[in-house]
């Protein structure tokens, strides 16, 4: 068995929707809002986006590709970990969906034990 550290984005991500089957829906809704309120908002973001370690298209592109695949999708990411993990947590986009992961588990709908888990698997 390997340990925490050497899993691969995809790899957690689909561990964590395995153990929590019943959390995905609540956090897939979180990300594509947040990625359609980043698309929404981005002129004001792109303003103050002044000392983050992304370029403000490049983050905009992973909101977009994010709003993008969970509407496509949409159902078949919450009940496929593969697909959800896949989609979502591959290469630069892991990027965007840890940070809505990290909102997420700050987020008071967030179950306190998907919290813990989040913790844990995504975050340093």
């Amino acid at each position: 068995m390997k340990s925490i550290n050497q899993y691969r984005n995809i790899e957690k991500a689909r561990t964590l929707h395995q153990l929590f089957p019943n959390e995905m829906k609540g956090f897939i809704a979180f990300a594509k809002a947040h990625a359609e309120e980043t698309i929404e908002q981005k002129d004001k973001l792109a303003e103050n986006w002044d000392s983050q370690p992304f370029q403000f298209n490049f983050w905009l592109q992973l909101a977009e590709e994010v709003a993008k695949k969970t509407k496509f999708y949409n159902r078949k990411l919450v009940t496929n970990s593969k697909l959800f993990s896949e989609q979502l947590f591959d290469g630069y986009l892991a990027i965007y969906t840890n940070n809505c992961f990290d909102l997420y588990a700050k987020h008071p709908d967030c179950p306190a034990k998907f919290k813990q888990a989040i913790v844990l698997f995504i975050l340093p």
